[in-house]
């Protein structure tokens, strides 16, 4: 229990549903991104589109993810994707799960999102429309390997939480981010953030108005 509590403590992590807007606006474009292009189109099938937000707190982000994803769906309906969350805090992924907020959580997201994909709740908002998009899982990304059972990734946000980790945790953690990106896939670092020294395999790239890689 007392370890519990520590990790709950340690990985607090409250944020906004379209927080950092920039961070997901390329999304809205997927069917004009030459690298993803092909998820957009009726035929050949490419597969799911999927998404990991990884260390997801309470979950703003993975539904963020799901709101510019089901926006590029209305243009062009061939697209099947899926989010899903992971984070260590077992009480933050029960959060995600049900998927309820205070309004003020939405305050970065234009009405005419907020109305076409959150419903107003008991005084808040939720995300249920979004939720058969959307999965949560605990995982410790600081641990060897945590990622392989769950596959690959077109684009991995990792915003943010590196920094807070030891030396030996932030590297482990990027090996394992690097080890999930499907080829031609995008990782998305905190604003801040890079890989540091480490070979990880990956190379810079634009994402909206700043790098990825």
């Amino acid at each position: 229990a007392a370890w519990e509590e520590l990790v709950e403590t340690l990985t607090a992590n409250e944020s906004r549903i379209f927080g950092a807007p920039g961070d997901f606006t390329p999304l809205f474009e997927i069917e004009t991104e030459p690298r993803w292009s092909r998820y957009a189109r009726a035929a050949p099938p490419a597969g799911r589109f999927r998404c990991l937000s990884a260390a997801c707190g309470t979950g703003e982000e993975a539904y963020s993810l799901a709101i510019a994803l089901a926006e590029a769906r209305s243009r062009a309906p061939a697209l099947e994707f899926e989010v899903l969350g992971v984070d260590l805090n077992a009480r933050a992924i029960a959060k995600a799960r049900r998927a309820m907020y205070p309004a003020s959580r939405a305050s970065s997201l234009p009405d005419e999102l907020k109305e076409r994909y959150l419903v107003e709740r008991d005084g808040g908002i939720s995300a249920e429309p979004l939720r058969s998009f959307v999965r949560f899982a605990r995982i410790n990304l600081c641990e060897p390997g945590a990622l392989s059972p769950l596959g690959e990734f077109e684009l991995i946000l990792a915003r943010d939480f590196l920094p807070a980790l030891t030396a030996e945790g932030r590297g482990i953690a990027l090996s394992n981010l690097a080890h999930a990106l499907r080829p031609g896939g995008v990782l998305l670092l905190g604003a801040e953030d890079s890989p540091g020294g480490l070979d990880l395999g990956i190379l810079p790239t634009r994402w909206g108005e700043r790098l990825a890689y």
